[in-house]
């Protein structure tokens, strides 16, 4: 058995963009998983209902977070494993679900962290990358997972391909 600490991923899904809410609990399992946590990622439960297809950006979800599965049957599941957990990550965003979820872990004495950072401490590797003509930092717990979290950052900014800045830096 593995001594890693469980954390459960609390944030929305269904409320705001399918895609930037998958992807924001997928860079919080890289990151949790990077610093020797064993996260749930709840967010992934949208690949139980839809296909799939790749995209330049990774892979994502047809449809919506809705399914054959009720609001309260996801619930039901997703509050059994808060239940078992040994930390809650509430993301940022609006979320009947997680705000449940949340509320569940403090009642039952569960600790609850608000970003990855807090968990994980400061990120380790960053790369400068120019998005459109924005320039912003990838920044990641491991080299291996810059080119997660700078795909993340092109699918919210929209755009397809980054120009690279600079190399990637540890600090």
């Amino acid at each position: 058995m593995s001594d890693r600490k469980r954390v459960y991923i609390a944030g929305s899904i269904s409320k705001g963009d399918l895609a930037t809410n998958v992807n924001q609990g997928t860079l919080a399992f890289l990151h949790l998983t990077a610093c020797g946590f064993a996260p749930f990622a709840p967010q992934w439960s949208v690949f139980s209902t839809y296909p799939c297809q790749p995209a330049t950006n990774g892979v994502v979800a047809l449809g919506t977070a809705a399914g054959m599965l009720s609001h309260d049957d996801w619930l039901a599941v997703d509050l059994s494993w808060v239940g078992v957990a040994d930390i809650v990550l509430r993301l940022p965003g609006e979320s009947k679900g997680a705000d449940e979820e949340t509320a569940l872990a403090e009642s039952l004495g569960i600790p609850v962290a608000h970003s990855v950072h807090e968990l994980c401490g400061p990120t380790l590797w960053h790369q400068e990358v120019s998005l459109a003509g924005v320039q912003v930092t990838a920044r990641a717990y491991r080299e291996c997972d810059l080119v997660h979290v700078i795909r993340h950052l092109c699918a919210s900014h929209g755009v397809g391909t980054p120009d690279f800045v600079g190399v990637a830096t540890c600090e």
